[in-house]
């Protein structure tokens, strides 16, 4: 539960959205079946907060709440528009000024009603209802998958391997390991040696989700297997680490040397 706060005629943005991250983070509070939520989840609040500061500075907007028990009518309008002013500033923000698209902006906003959301509910009357006017975007994203060919020729072609850095050929490895057992990022970076099990001489990696909580049981094809003999010196992890933003690139450098290079169509 959020600790009670001086209601003064203002109150610091960051110091309300703070107490919000750390009592997700600590278990003070709870997703609405009583689990708590996830370190994925907190860290989305926390690069929310990130973009918010950096936000504030860029463009000087200074983010405040006003206890609107204590405001009159003309003072409530004005708050409205305050607040419309805002959602238009830092959505305009995201787009054009960090070059980011529906889903990662309207993912900020997402984030920022929830935190509204959980102050309103702990603090009746406090921030009002403003943020019911943001809007969260969205878009499907086309997906281009590997054709079977190619997967094969990632997974079979020694001269192609042969010719790639070191780290390039990690990046296969990750690549086509995550393409045959089809997990999100978040679970592929998450594996350890204790995910693997090996029954009548099949192996087979036994996973559960991060984000959905569910389980799953993949049989391993034998060159799944070669890859992770080849990373057996780590001491905890099954495959290499990576970030998600650098593997992204990365992707993108070794599906250009393997020449999969033809045009798509792609609409946004």
């Amino acid at each position: 539960m959020m600790a009670s706060v001086n209601l003064q005629k203002e109150i610091p943005f960051f110091d309300l959205y703070q107490r919000f991250v750390n009592d997700s983070k600590k278990g003070r509070r709870l997703q609405p079946n009583g689990k708590r939520i996830s370190p994925g989840t907190v860290k989305n609040y926390e690069y929310t907060a990130a973009l918010l500061q950096q936000f504030t500075e860029d463009k000087g907007f200074i983010l405040r709440i006003r206890p609107t028990r204590r405001l009159t009518q003309r003072e409530m309008l004005a708050e409205k528009n305050y607040w419309k002013k805002f959602y238009k500033k830092f959505t305009d923000y995201l787009y054009d000024d960090c070059g980011y698209f529906d889903n990662y902006a309207g993912q900020q906003i997402k984030n920022l009603k929830v935190f509204f959301n959980h102050l309103n509910k702990e603090m009746p009357q406090l921030a009002g209802d403003f943020h019911k006017q943001f809007y969260v975007r969205k878009e499907e994203i086309p997906i281009f998958p590997l054709l079977p060919e190619e997967l094969g020729f990632l997974v079979y072609n020694k001269d192609f391997e042969a010719n790639l850095k070191p780290r390039m050929r990690e990046v296969k490895d990750f690549f086509v390991f995550g393409c045959t057992v089809a997990l999100r990022f978040s679970d592929l970076v998450a594996l350890k040696k204790s995910n693997l099990r090996i029954m009548n001489g099949h192996h087979y990696l036994s996973v559960r989700s991060i984000k959905t909580d569910t389980d799953t049981q993949v049989k391993l094809p034998a060159y799944a297997v070669e890859i992770i003999n080849r990373y057996r010196k780590l001491k905890i992890r099954l495959l290499p680490s990576f970030n998600k933003v650098n593997l992204n690139k990365f992707i993108k450098q070794l599906l250009e040397i393997a020449g999969f290079t033809q045009p798509v169509r792609v609409t946004r």
